[in-house]
């Protein structure tokens, strides 16, 4: 790996153009272990890798995904891509199978149905710290300091309404549910989601089923979430 990675001192590579060329290396592993027979896009081994097409659309990656998806996320966003391709053609993918499938819309919902499936095998599991079980309003309430710390962070403020609104609009908040960022207890209850939906289905926005986490939105929630998320519910 070590030899693989000299392009980036090579060819004096931005810290985004490294990051870019690491995705292009990950992806050729990952088709290469997944579809073992078949003839894939080479990585360049000679001369600038960043005129490689596999390049160009992991930087493209990058950007429609920069703070949304977590460098060690990356791994599994790109298994979604193949693991979904492959269930979907038996195997046969021929030309659906090169970069140009991890970007993109309809990428951006292959993630989303794998993940979804990968989330529910992984909450299967104890939940646990150590050997120390955690009860589900533990869990539920670390969630939520989580998801105001990234809020915070992304905004770089707490956000208002009209950051909301726009995070809705664009569908960030979408994505952000959907990875974990921010927790779906704060998405049914953010008095800011409630305004910024308006008279928008929830449920389709945001693809999850509302009664799975509605059943464990009792009084202590919902007064941890008054209490951490208090600029909400202090605007009238």
């Amino acid at each position: 790996m070590d030899n693989l990675l000299e392009p980036i001192l090579t060819f004096n590579m931005s810290e985004r153009e490294a990051k870019a060329y690491k995705i292009t290396l990950l992806w050729d592993a990952l088709c290469r272990k997944e579809f073992p027979n078949y003839k894939h896009d080479k990585v360049k081994r000679s001369g600038d890798p960043r005129k490689s097409l596999i390049f160009k659309y992991a930087y493209k990656l990058i950007n429609e995904t920069e703070g949304i998806l977590q460098d060690k996320e990356y791994r599994l966003y790109l298994t979604a891509q193949l693991h979904i391709l492959k269930q979907c053609t038996d195997g046969n993918v021929h030309a659906l199978l090169g970069p140009q499938c991890f970007v993109g819309d309809k990428a951006w919902k292959r993630w989303r149905i794998w993940k979804d499936k990968y989330d529910k095998y992984m909450a299967k599991k104890s939940v646990r710290v150590g050997n120390i079980p955690i009860t589900l309003p533990i869990k539920i309430k670390s969630e939520l300091e989580q998801t105001k710390l990234f809020l915070v962070g992304f905004f770089g403020k707490y956000p208002t309404l009209d950051d909301i609104r726009q995070s809705i609009s664009n569908k960030n908040l979408v994505k952000w549910v959907t990875l974990g960022r921010v927790s779906p207890y704060y998405a049914l209850e953010s008095p800011f989601v409630k305004q910024a939906l308006g008279d928008q289905d929830i449920e389709k926005m945001f693809s999850f089923d509302i009664g799975v986490f509605r059943v464990h939105l009792n009084e202590e929630i919902r007064g941890y979430l008054m209490s951490i998320f208090s600029p909400e519910y202090e605007v009238k």
